[in-house]
């Protein structure tokens, strides 16, 4: 539920930024289809850089560089 609350929060604080950014009045229906299509393309942006991310990741080399020193087995008896 609150990864749910989390996503809405971002995606609306996002709308907010779009908004302010390019001084849209959402009470203006032209200026509000105009919001619909920033909004669009941003979140396609974001899908795509997303997409760049993981697949970059899933490439990527996560194993250990550290190796586990063995234990010493030699014999010390006299």
């Amino acid at each position: 539920m609150k990864i749910i609350v989390i996503i809405a929060l971002f995606l609306y604080i996002a709308g907010l930024l779009i908004a302010g950014n390019h001084n849209l009045h959402l009470i203006d229906p032209e200026e509000r289809f105009e919001f619909g299509k920033l909004y669009y393309a941003w979140t396609l942006k974001a899908g795509k850089n997303l997409g760049t991310i993981t697949g970059n990741a899933i490439k990527l080399d996560w194993t250990p560089e550290t190796t586990i020193p063995e234990k010493n087995t030699t014999n010390k008896s006299k």
